[in-house]
């Protein structure tokens, strides 16, 4: 009996002896780092490679934003500004152009000095000048060269008429229109479409 139970104990030595020995060892970490290293690191000490792989990543880190900000941030203006140059050139084509204010062509008749009644009866002189507005320019040559032929037609409307002609706004709208149509008659070319008292004095 005490030889069985000692070639048992044996054999459970020798088992577990024989595992351990086909068990792989554990790979040290320092091992671990020293084949991850390249070949000119693995003769320094331990501290001199973890301050090389701690620079090396300080250094990439800094290349990094070097590059961000000196190749892609700096090109973000330049593309901003020509977005705006092509907006403004934009809006300049759009705007309609601006048509430039031209007075229109007029010939001012020199005054005239009309004996009228009054409600009382009694004679008083009008003063009257009248401005008047042309079609176009050589309407104004047809006027100097008939300006008495314009005048006489002119003075013969006013005789016609009272103070209230040139005062109510009814007959004087109807005095305009007579005096458009005596002047239009000494005309050629071009018409005179429109007529404005500038001087009315009572005397």
């Amino acid at each position: 009996m005490a030889e069985q139970k000692k070639r048992t104990t044996e054999l459970d030595v020798d088992f577990s002896l024989s595992e351990m020995e086909e068990a792989e060892p554990v790979q040290d970490i320092k091992e671990v780092i020293e084949e991850e290293l390249p070949e000119e690191v693995e003769g320094l000490d331990p501290r001199k490679k973890l301050i090389i792989i701690i620079s090396s990543v300080v250094i990439s880190i800094i290349l990094a934003v070097v590059v961000y900000f000196v190749f892609i941030k700096a090109d973000a203006p330049e593309v901003e500004q020509e977005v705006v140059e092509e907006v403004e050139e934009e809006e300049e084509i759009d705007e309609p152009e601006r048509e430039v204010y031209q007075a229109p062509i007029s010939y001012i008749v020199s005054p005239f000095l009309i004996p009228v009644a009054d409600e009382g009866g009694n004679a008083i002189f009008l003063r009257v000048s009248v401005k008047l507005i042309l079609s176009n320019e050589y309407v104004i040559k047809d006027l100097d060269k008939n300006i008495t032929t314009l005048r006489q037609n002119l003075l013969y409307v006013f005789k016609t008429k009272s103070v209230a002609s040139f005062q109510e706004l009814e007959k004087k709208a109807v005095l305009k229109q007579e005096i458009i149509t005596a002047a239009n008659r000494v005309l050629q070319r071009g018409t005179i479409y429109e007529v404005y008292f500038i001087d009315f004095n009572v005397r």
